[in-house]
């Protein structure tokens, strides 16, 4: 598998890193949110919830390695 055809996770800058931390952050909490005032876990909003988290962790990892290539 070339670079070329290889997916990559991982976001290209520091801003679209910050971006998707923003929204993955934005997406936890409001997932998080409807969880609770609903006093259940229902399907959707866990997934939501999870895909979030997902988020938030390839944006931390984005911006741990733009800022390691900086120095």
């Amino acid at each position: 598998m070339t670079s070329a055809t290889r997916q990559r996770f991982i976001p290209s800058s520091t801003r679209l890193s910050a971006l998707y931390l923003l929204v993955g952050v934005l997406f936890t909490a409001l997932n998080g949110w409807r969880m609770a005032r609903a006093g259940e876990v229902a399907v959707f909003p866990a997934i939501g919830l999870v895909a979030g988290l997902a988020l938030v962790v390839v944006a931390v990892v984005g911006l741990a390695t733009h800022r390691r290539s900086a120095r």
